[in-house]
């Protein structure tokens, strides 16, 4: 089998070594989106607290029956909002797929590139 040039080889190594760099950082840009929107996920979840402990107070001192489906009616009335918007915040969207799938390709192409610079 034919031996690479040494200089080529470096090549191989530094283009994969690049495509891992780039390929790492498609994949971690939900973590970075997630990062930002931290603070408006805190408020999210310690306005569901608020709303399920002042259902459960009133579940505990309320005794007809039909008073307490309205509360519950009344409190999935208040609770579907942020569960949508934290349903947006936390689910896959088809960005974040599309970023993820670019970044294990890259991750293969560029160890790839690396595997055959080191000979």
């Amino acid at each position: 089998m034919d031996k690479m040039s040494d200089q080529s080889a470096r090549k191989f190594a530094q283009i994969g070594a690049t495509i891992n760099l780039i390929a790492g950082l498609s994949m971690i840009i939900r973590f970075l989106w997630l990062n930002r929107y931290k603070k408006r996920l805190e408020h999210i979840y310690q306005i569901d607290d608020l709303i399920v402990s002042k259902y459960e107070f009133l579940k505990h001192n309320t005794y007809d029956e039909k008073t307490k489906e309205t509360m519950l009616a009344q409190f999935k009335k208040e609770q579907a909002p942020l569960y949508k918007e934290l349903d947006n915040y936390l689910k896959f969207n088809k960005v974040e797929s599309i970023h993820m799938v670019i970044g294990i390709a890259g991750l293969f192409f560029g160890t790839l590139f690396q595997i055959i610079g080191a000979g």
